[in-house]
């Protein structure tokens, strides 16, 4: 969070001093959409974060610009910038919380699945996930299965090497198995 406060103190100092210098507040705008679609936090730490921040550079903005139809002008955009920013940021804060959700609704039905399930990577055949009702099924221990993965994640090597060093192998792996 205070990486956030502090690059967008940064971003609205370093926009007060291009407006100082060149007559334009890009860099407030670029940093405040930048910030809300990289760091989407919580909205409401992230509305008190942006009004405090576009309040200072509104008074920064005002002791600046001495023209008050192009002091108005920056303050309508900026203010209009802000409101969409903050809009970005919730809807990228639900989608990131429903996604998170989802998720973890994925991972509750695989484990209450009543069949057995294996996740495989198709590339190489390495299991990367079994549910519990595969443990019931070939009627092993959760241990049995924790070097099942181990030696299922070995099983692509070993099949490719020849037939004596495959033995070996295969005698080893098996030894360190009892171990674990």
């Amino acid at each position: 969070k205070i990486y956030l406060i502090s690059t967008l103190l940064v971003g609205m100092l370093s926009s007060l001093n291009s407006q100082y210098l060149t007559g334009n507040i890009d860099s407030y705008i670029i940093v405040c959409v930048l910030v809300a679609a990289a760091l989407p936090l919580e909205p409401i730490f992230m509305f008190c974060t942006f009004f405090i921040n576009h309040a200072i550079f509104i008074v920064g903005l005002s002791l600046i610009v001495q023209d008050k139809y192009e002091l108005a002008t920056k303050e309508i955009n900026s203010t209009i910038m802000v409101i969409m920013t903050y809009i970005l940021v919730v809807i990228s804060y639900r989608f990131r919380k429903d996604d998170y959700y989802n998720k973890s609704n994925l991972e509750k039905l695989f484990e209450i699945n009543p069949y057995p399930l294996i996740i495989e990577r198709f590339k190489d055949g390495k299991i990367i996930k079994v549910n519990k009702k595969i443990l019931e099924f070939y009627a092993i221990s959760l241990e049995e299965s924790k070097k099942l993965l181990i030696l299922a994640h070995f099983t692509p090597i070993i099949n490719n090497l020849p037939e004596s060093l495959r033995e070996d192998l295969i005698n080893s792996i098996e030894e360190k198995l009892k171990n674990v």
